[in-house]
């Protein structure tokens, strides 16, 4: 076998390795079981409460700021931030899909399953909650199974 021969065997069974984790991955999910079942978002330890990092600029702090143009001309911006009280929260529509396919059998389904009874857990009192199978092979088991919108709480 010369070495051009061996070369595309290698790149082929590297290419056929890559290719498998990926299905295996999209397949049986997640192979680490140490890592935590609920992620967290970060904070910046300098963000104000209620202000999500990726809204902070550096022109946050700076309320009127001027400089000029290349062709002379001044300019400025005026920052203008109303100081208003939280709007009350308003009533949800939350549309749930669950795969019911066979590749979704086992661990994937009582993750689902988890998902739809800590999302109703923690919907608010006036949520509404609509619970949908979706089934491409079997299209009689695509169904609503609440019978449309439904209070959370019930």
């Amino acid at each position: 076998m010369t070495i051009v021969n061996r070369l595309r065997l290698l790149t082929a069974a590297l290419g056929v390795a890559a290719a498998s984790a990926a299905v295996v991955t999209t397949v049986l999910g997640e192979a680490r079981t140490d890592r935590a079942s609920s992620a967290t978002p970060v904070q910046p330890a300098d963000a104000p409460a209620g202000v999500d990092g990726s809204a902070k600029t550096k022109y946050t702090d700076i309320p009127a700021l001027a400089y000029k143009l290349g062709s002379g001309e001044t300019v400025f911006a005026w920052q203008v931030k109303p100081n208003l009280p939280p709007a009350a929260a308003r009533p949800r529509d939350v549309l749930v899909l669950v795969d019911t396919s066979a590749s979704q059998a086992g661990t994937q389904l009582a993750r689902a399953r988890n998902l739809v009874t800590a999302l109703a857990t923690s919907a608010g009192a006036d949520d509404r909650i609509d619970l949908w199978t979706v089934n491409i092979d079997n299209p009689a088991a695509t169904r609503s199974l609440t019978g449309g919108f439904q209070s959370a709480n019930t």
